[in-house]
């Protein structure tokens, strides 16, 4: 293309790129894009092209605004640790590279070096960093996938830093199935190009079956990378990526059949199964822009055909992964958290992949709560779930364990920390029973339980079994407002941060005072409590359920009964000045917790049945009765 051509041709695709913004709509759904595409995109906008395409602007939108900004900070913290020459040697000893980055190490010099605009140092830097950004973008589902540095170093090679990391998360997660462990995307099409190659180029395909070389032996570089490099060249395959980010994945299809097609001759006089292999992996190394015409030429012959294979393959690679191929894997997996056989654990995969099976075999993840409530439930609570409001979904139940188990904030849980939550809800020690409902507990995640993770632990809880019940508030503050004061007379207050009983004195001009009286035994200790706030007098001084009664017109109310107690709020003269004692807000350790979670549980005994188990003995020592006086 001549040099004004192309400035005319970049002027047209600037003037649709606006005309796209200005309407709302995608740039490969307006009309005008089909002439243009024939023509080419000229190199000097093609990043700009691109990002309109893969609509990265969205799937920014997803994010807060510094999320880009945050995985930067990450990975150059992770380059300067581990990939310069500024630790001293002693610190990159006791602290080894991960696997995963040693493998982006050596696969980064090896990536496109003959390309002018990725030969800097700063440009290799810059893919290194990208590549680990997104590492920490999706460290459960893909991570790192060998292919990925292509894949990368090709946007970066048209566009900035940012916007090349944005594009590359829009490229593998459009076809996430490609980059996982599981490859589940990857292997439904290579099935589906083996179908087609079966059909169009029957010959062919039958000599290939007949010299034992598979479709997959070749093309699970083609389709990772998107075939650059592997096996088209990269200037070919920047005009094939056009295509491919324009008009979707049939390009896939239509470029290797294309290419199969095109070496025909070639494969049919080749007798040798090796000799085939190697040709076939380096079969687009004399590729021209021939292809792109032939390719363009048939753009949407195959897309009903890819819909369908798609689907009949689905279910194919779905049934051949209900069980776990890696055999190595299972053994790590028993052995780790000491379960006795391999069924066992199989019979875990099939309860994680359960709730759909096609999405989570893809992801290799479970990516929604709501799936991961239906295998927990599956897994561990199948009849204790028969007492739960709305199957337990709107309580946070099990949005705080999906929280807990999303380590990396990604909003997916891994089959391995689902088979760690499963395996202590059914068999683990009391300890590990106690600390994961520490974890369940510590709502803010600075690994200490106060006042504020109590009341919503238990909020969570009763909402699971009482739903939205009316005296559901009262409940939760008597609750943690007990166990506060008890844990205060246990002797162990020293082991928890500094916290002290406060007075509070309120004067309550008229009658009624709307508070309830209640008594509580804990052991030997007897606390006179306000148990139930109902009036607006009580409401209007924040009075809460659970406040000891110290005072009432000056008079202690150490040592007097119940009954007395209420004769005194009743004869009481106005305005009546009445003090009352708020428990310290302790913020247990873990240790702390877990040595006084029986008395947690004698007050909210549904935590043995969601945490411990229905038979599981309590070691408590102590009796707790609460007697209910209303005023």
């Amino acid at each position: 293309m001549h040099e004004k051509s192309r400035t005319l041709n970049a002027s047209k695709w600037r003037g649709l790129i606006q005309k796209s913004k200005k309407e709302k709509i995608p740039l490969q759904t307006l009309p005008e894009i089909v002439e243009l595409m024939k023509a080419g995109i000229p190199p000097s906008i093609r990043g700009e092209v691109w990002k309109e395409f893969l609509a990265i602007d969205k799937q920014k939108a997803k994010h807060p605004e510094n999320y880009y900004k945050t995985l930067k900070s990450n990975a150059d913290y992770v380059i300067k640790k581990f990939c310069t020459g500024s630790s001293s040697s002693s610190s990159r000893t006791q602290t080894s590279t991960p696997e995963w980055l040693s493998q982006i190490q050596k696969d980064i010099p090896r990536t496109l070096h003959d390309v002018q605009s990725l030969e800097s140092k700063d440009a290799r830097e810059s893919l290194l960093r990208i590549l680990i950004c997104y590492y920490y973008r999706n460290p459960q589902a893909v991570g790192y996938c060998q292919g990925m540095n292509l894949v990368a170093a090709g946007l970066l090679s048209v566009m900035d830093e940012a916007d090349a990391f944005w594009s590359l998360v829009c490229v593998i997660e459009s076809r996430i199935g490609y980059y996982t462990k599981s490859m589940a995307g990857l292997l439904v099409d290579q099935c589906v190009l083996e179908s087609l190659f079966s059909y169009y180029l029957p010959d062919l395909y039958d000599h290939m079956k007949k010299l034992e070389v598979t479709i997959a032996s070749f093309t699970t570089s083609w389709f990772i990378c998107l075939f650059m490099e592997t096996p088209v060249p990269y200037k070919v395959c920047m005009g094939l990526w056009d295509y491919l980010f324009c008009y979707g994945d049939e390009m896939l299809f239509q470029v290797s059949l294309a290419l199969l097609k095109k070496k025909r001759k070639e494969i049919l006089e080749l007798n040798d199964s090796g000799m085939l292999l190697m040709f076939m992996l380096k079969l687009g190394a004399d590729l021209e822009r021939w292809i792109l015409s032939e390719v363009s030429a048939k753009l949407g012959e195959l897309i009903t055909s890819i819909s369908t294979l798609r689907r009949s393959n689905q279910i194919k690679v779905r049934d051949d992964h209900s069980t776990l191929k890696n055999m190595n894997q299972v053994e790590k997996l028993r052995k780790r958290y000491r379960i006795e056989t391999d069924d066992e654990v199989q019979e875990l995969w099939k309860t994680f992949i359960s709730p759909a099976p096609w999405s989570i075999l893809v992801q290799n993840c479970i990516p929604s709560m709501v799936w991961f409530s239906s295998a927990l439930v599956k897994a561990c609570y199948q009849e204790e779930s028969k007492n739960w409001r709305a199957s337990g979904l709107l309580s946070g139940f099990a949005l705080q364990l999906f929280n807990l188990l999303d380590v990396h904030g990604t909003g997916q849980i891994s089959f391995d920390n689902f088979v760690w939550l499963t395996r202590i809800l059914n068999h683990g020690s009391a300890r590990e029973r106690a600390k994961l409902a520490f974890r369940f507990f510590d709502y803010d995640g600075d690994r200490r339980v106060g006042k504020a993770d109590l009341l919503m632990g238990i909020k969570r809880i009763g909402r699971m079994y009482d739903g939205r019940a009316s005296d559901q508030r009262r409940r939760m503050f008597m609750l943690v407002n007990s166990f506060l004061f008890w844990y205060s007379t246990s002797g162990s207050s020293s082991a928890s941060e500094a916290a002290k009983e406060k007075t509070v004195v309120v004067e309550l001009p008229r009658k009624p005072f709307g508070f309830s009286i209640g008594e509580i035994n804990i052991g030997r200790a007897k606390l006179l409590e306000v148990s139930a706030v109902d009036g607006e007098e009580a409401q209007q001084a924040g009075i809460e359920p659970g406040w000891k009664i110290c005072k009432i017109n000056g008079r202690i109310t150490d040592n007097i009964e119940v009954p007395e107690l209420v004769k005194l709020c009743r004869e009481a003269t106005l305005p009546c000045e009445i003090s009352f004692q708020t428990p310290p807000d302790h913020r247990l350790r873990a240790d702390d917790f877990i040595k006084k979670i029986d008395a947690l549980i004698r007050l909210e005994p549904r935590l043995m049945n969601l945490f411990f188990g229905k038979n599981t003995p309590s070691k408590l020592c102590i009796y707790i009765y609460i007697y209910i006086y209303i005023y």
